[in-house]
């Protein structure tokens, strides 16, 4: 037997966007039967190395747009890996809200819109 799907939610259930992507997940995990794992990223912030998974999932290398896209628009700038790695150990609140990724498929959205998540769920 295939063993099930998970996702990682990285979450601030102060933010609307997260709390609406969460229960989108919620709803859709008793359909698609897939786990799905709760981090509020400003109590547990991502390690580095999920950090630059994660960027490897959005494809920022061939898409620098990423970089600015995983942080929140008063963020520093970040130009690569290295960059985003820091100023999210420095400050979580300045990651983007919420990310959602497939550890076992290499895939990773920001879940700021429904149509976003919808591409990940479909790829269950």
């Amino acid at each position: 037997m295939a063993s099930r799907a998970a996702l990682t939610i990285f979450t601030n259930p102060r933010c609307s966007k997260s709390r609406e992507a969460l229960a989108r997940l919620r709803e859709a995990s008793q359909k698609k039967h897939f786990d799905l794992e709760e981090i509020e990223y400003l109590k547990t912030p991502p390690t580095q190395e999920q950090i630059a998974s994660i960027l490897d999932f959005l494809d920022a290398e061939d898409n620098p747009q990423v970089f600015k896209d995983i942080l929140r628009s008063d963020a520093p700038k970040a130009d690569s890996v290295a960059d985003v790695q820091t100023i999210i150990s420095q400050d979580p609140s300045a990651m983007q809200r919420p990310i959602i990724v497939n550890w076992a498929d290499k895939k990773a959205v920001i879940g700021r819109t429904s149509e976003s998540i919808d591409t990940l769920l479909a790829s269950l």
